[in-house]
């Protein structure tokens, strides 16, 4: 699970890197990332709030936050590992983290690219460069008239 706001961001960045929109289009952008006409995966709300009523009270799934992943990968690695009653070592560990740095990613994918491997949904790369452009502020994006849904899955995640 991702923190909504950061998605949207990170999302409008690559359709402005792409062309699909201009920097001072959010408005338009923030009307079709709530109502799920970006692409083929639907809003983010509705997808969310689906998968937290499908793990809630089912301890066989791990609800996996990409902060805690990205802030801290080897803690998080060591804890879905014991979740699902296995042990690695740290240099297991340290491997796993190494092959999946944003660098390593981000070269996997332009191989796949090369290869002739089509992106499945927009055209937008999956792995991006940590570049942003200017978006509006989170107080904006959770007041939007359609961000209901999102806000409410936000709070019961911790988000907002």
């Amino acid at each position: 699970m991702r923190d909504p706001y950061a998605v949207a961001r990170s999302y409008f960045a690559a359709m402005v890197r792409e062309g699909v929109f201009g920097v001072g289009e959010t408005d338009r952008y923030l009307c079709q990332f709530f109502r799920g006409k970006l692409d083929n995966y639907g809003a983010w709300g509705v997808h969310a709030s689906a998968w937290t009523r499908f793990i809630d009270g089912k301890p066989q799934w791990y609800l996996l936050k990409y902060e805690d992943l990205v802030g801290r990968p080897s803690e998080q690695i060591q804890e879905i590992v014991q979740h699902i009653g296995k042990r690695v070592d740290d240099k297991q560990v340290r491997l796993a983290v190494e092959a999946c740095s944003r660098e390593n990613l981000a070269k996997a994918e332009s191989r796949s690219l090369r290869l002739g491997r089509k992106r499945r949904t927009t055209g937008i790369g999956f792995v991006g460069g940590g570049r942003q452009v200017p978006f509006v502020p989170q107080e904006t994006f959770y007041s939007h008239p359609d961000a209901a849904q999102v806000l409410t899955v936000a709070r019961q995640l911790g988000y907002a």
